[in-house]
């Protein structure tokens, strides 16, 4: 997927179900903003953190349902 240049702090992630993959986030004490009511039903927003919250997400993002091709 393309990226668009920016200058925020936070990126937006298509991830499939984004209420789902935010909710399983969640009880991985990771929070991010399911795009849902913004019209975007498969995104997410991810607040850019520290490294390691970084690592987190990215660690934390294959055991959900995106890591079962059910995102």
């Amino acid at each position: 997927m393309p990226t668009l240049p920016s200058v925020g702090n936070f990126l937006q992630a298509y991830v499939g179900n984004a209420d789902v993959i935010a909710a399983e986030l969640e009880l991985r004490g990771i929070l991010v903003r399911s795009l849902t009511t913004w019209g975007a039903p498969d995104g997410i927003r991810i607040t850019v953190g520290t490294r390691e919250e970084i690592n987190r997400v990215v660690t934390a993002l294959p055991h959900t349902s995106i890591g079962s091709g059910g995102g």
